[in-house]
C-alpha cells in the first residue's frame, strides 16, 4: 500500500523559518514508525507498504487511500465548518488546534496555526489522520493515548494503540476533501490584491 499525505498551506500559515521542514519531520518519523510496525506483520510475498509526506503546490487529486490535511492561520475561520455549514467560525477563539469531520462522504480535516513549531503542527496532523483512518470521535480517539490524546506535542510519539489504528485502516477508502484548496485561494487573490477584508468574505 502506498500512502500519500498531501499538506495544503495556500495562505503561508506554516511559513515560519523551519516551520515546513519540521512538520515534514515530524510527519515522516511517525508514519515510519506506523509502517515499520505494519510491515513487520504483512507475509511475504506481499509488497512493504510505503508513503511519502509533501506539501501541495497544485490542487490535489487524492486517491482514496491518500490522506489530505489543511494548514490555517490562527486568525483565519475553519474552511471544514464553512464547508459544511456556511457559517465561518473563527479559529483564534476555538479552544481546538485541529479539526476533522468524517461521514460517508468521506473525511476534511485541517490544523490551526497557533504555534510556528513545526513538531508540534507535525503531531497534531498525524492526530487528525488518526481521526481521518478510523472514523474515531474525540471520546474514542483520546482514550487511545500518544498521537491519539486529547493534547500533542513534540515529543508526543506513537504508541501501540495508534500503531493498531494506522495498520488497520492503511488499504480503507476514505474519500479525502479536495475543495479546501479553491476556498483558501479565493481568500489568497483577495489578500494579495490588497482587499483588507480578505479573510472575512
Amino acid at each position: 500500500m502506498q500512502v500519500n499525505i498531501i499538506l495544503v498551506d495556500v495562505l503561508d500559515a506554516t511559513n515560519f523559518g523551519t516551520c515546513r521542514a519540521d512538520i515534514i519531520k515530524k510527519v515522516t518519523e511517525s508514519y515510519q514508525d506506523f509502517m515499520k510496525f505494519a510491515n513487520a506483520r504483512i507475509k511475504p510475498p506481499a509488497t512493504p507498504h510505503s508513503f511519502t509526506v509533501k506539501f501541495a503546490t497544485t490542487k490535489p487529486s487524492p486517491a482514496d487511500t491518500d490522506l489530505v490535511v489543511y494548514f490555517l492561520p490562527a486568525t483565519f475561520w475553519s474552511i471544514i465548518t464553512f464547508a459544511e455549514t456556511g457559517t465561518k467560525k473563527q479559529n483564534l477563539l476555538a479552544d481546538h488546534w485541529g479539526f476533522t469531520t468524517t461521514g460517508s462522504a468521506g473525511s476534511k480535516s485541517e490544523v490551526v496555526c497557533k504555534s510556528a513549531d513545526g513538531c508540534v503542527l507535525g503531531s497534531l496532523v498525524i492526530h487528525e489522520i488518526l481521526h481521518a483512518k478510523t472514523g474515531k470521535d474525540n471520546k474514542t480517539l483520546h482514550a487511545t493515548l500518544g498521537l491519539g490524546s486529547a493534547v500533542v506535542e513534540c515529543a508526543t510519539l506513537p504508541n501501540d494503540a495508534n500503531r493498531t489504528d494506522i495498520m488497520n485502516t492503511l488499504s480503507k477508502k476514505v474519500p479525502q476533501w479536495a475543495d479546501g484548496w479553491d476556498i483558501l485561494t479565493s481568500a489568497k487573490q483577495r489578500r494579495d490584491a490588497g482587499d483588507p477584508f480578505w479573510d472575512q468574505f
